[in-house]
């Protein structure tokens, strides 16, 4: 195992798999009866997420189902894993210290042995779903067909032992292995980032568990405005975040503290109940002045060139995907014709205001040769972004890599985002270069075959 040095606890991003999200697979409520070793439930279609699933836990050797403090974790393993680059072994490699810190816990020992208890029950955790797991991958956009995989595959640590056993402490080494179901989606940048500030500040749990489903459940389809306020019958939400044999009174009392956590922290307006007992509804109203995050790649492309995070995040809310990717492209031709640039984040904000004092760059032009980049990305600018969290961000990721990487120019890299843009190479196609030896040839060769249809 490669040793990890104990890093500082600074938490700039918490992504979450997007499925694990709208099926429920680690219960919300912060604890459960010790006998709870398996669940089954459906999901009716229009209930919460708009899908008809089936979903079963069971648990090996006695485990309780994941839930609670699980759903913080399994968070920073998803974090970590893009983080480092989404390895294709997809496994994550970390320390005791810098997990808890992506936890949120304190550097104590009860805290290790929470996430050691934590660890146990998600590699214990089986899963079956038909008919709900979604794979952007997949040709066929649906949510047929039935996975089965456990929440991790495989957990190794190296450090100090105590009789057989490696003690878990900060400066344990701990090698997770993340199920292929989970690295197909999460690399399909299937995953959604969360507004960090907010996410810290919330107090338990179940706040934490509450907000991650929210905003998930108010921008479900990505849609360019996120709906304003969401309805779902009391009982099937209560079953979704993992509550059993409780009346609508208990539902309530047991949701009111997160709810008035996110009140206070300006993410819900309010939260309404109507009607009685099997018919009570829940609606939450959320407030239209706290907006999603950004998507985590488009902060990537300012942070990359220069931009501080909460500047990119700013922008990235403000002019949003297409706004971005012009100025980013505007941006590149203007340096790949030479244009001379005093500071990277003051010109490209000048192009997001006034796009049209920019030419966009002739493709056929880029493509023969006759255009080439003669400015390079600052040393600060080139290590500092964000992973993607869709298939788009994962080719510009890659390819910024790899420019930093020096495998490959910044003019081969442009060459390759408009071969992509295109349509005339794949993520697939990108996402190998990672392993050739000479990705630069390659990249040549596709210049050389898409050129003859230009």
């Amino acid at each position: 195992m490669t040793l990890v040095p104990r890093k500082s606890a600074t938490v700039t991003r918490i992504q979450y798999e997007r499925n694990l999200l709208q099926l429920g697979l680690v219960l919300a409520v912060q604890n459960v009866q010790p006998d709870r070793t398996s669940f089954k439930r459906e999901i009716v279609s229009d209930s919460i997420f708009g899908m008809t699933t089936s979903i079963s836990c069971q648990m090996n050797n006695g485990y309780t189902v994941p839930h609670g403090v699980d759903n913080d974790v399994i968070a920073a393993f998803i974090t970590l894993f893009t983080e480092q680059g989404m390895p294709e072994s997809g496994a994550v490699i970390s320390t005791g210290y810098r997990l808890l810190s992506l936890v949120g816990l304190s550097d104590g020992g009860q805290n290790y042995k929470i996430l050691a208890e934590s660890l146990l029950r998600m590699q214990n955790a089986k899963y079956k779903i038909t008919q709900g797991w979604f794979n952007p991958n997949q040709k066929k956009r649906g949510r047929g067909g039935e996975v089965t995989f456990h929440l991790l595959a495989d957990v190794g640590k190296a450090g100090l032992l105590d009789g057989d056993s490696v003690i878990l402490d900060g400066d344990t080494q701990i090698r997770i292995q993340l199920p292929y179901t989970l690295i197909d989606t999460i690399r399909s940048g299937y995953t959604r980032s969360f507004d960090i500030e907010l996410y810290q500040s919330l107090g338990s749990i179940l706040s934490r568990s509450l907000y991650r489903i929210l905003e998930e459940v108010r921008n479900f389809e990505d849609m360019k405005q996120p709906v304003q306020a969401v309805k779902l019958p009391i009982y099937s939400w209560a079953e979704f975040l993992g509550y059993e044999n409780m009346n609508v009174a208990g539902i309530k009392r047991n949701l009111s503290k997160a709810h008035d956590d996110l009140k206070a922290r300006g993410f819900l307006k309010e939260v309404v109940y109507e009607g009685r007992g099997k018919a009570c509804e829940i609606e939450y109203v959320f407030n239209p002045l706290r907006l999603p995050a950004p998507p985590a790649d488009l902060v990537a492309m300012l942070t990359k060139r220069g931009f501080g995070l909460a500047r990119a995040r700013t922008l990235a809310a403000e002019f949003g995907r297409t706004r971005i990717e012009d100025a980013v492209t505007r941006f590149e031709y203007a340096l790949a014709r030479g244009t001379k640039v005093r500071g990277f984040p003051a010109m490209l904000t000048t192009i997001l205001r006034a796009p049209e004092d920019y030419p966009l760059p002739d493709v056929a032009r880029v493509v023969s040769g006759s255009e080439k980049a003669t400015a390079k990305l600052p040393r600060a600018a080139q290590v500092s972004f964000e992973p993607p969290t869709d298939a788009d961000g994962m080719v510009r990721s890659v390819l910024a890599s790899l420019v930093v990487r020096k495998k490959i120019s910044a003019t081969e890299e442009a060459l390759a985002l408009a071969l992509h843009a295109q349509e005339r190479i794949t993520l697939k196609d990108v996402t190998a270069l990672v392993a050739h030896s000479n990705p630069a040839d390659v990249i040549g060769r596709w210049v050389v075959q898409s050129s003859t249809t230009l």
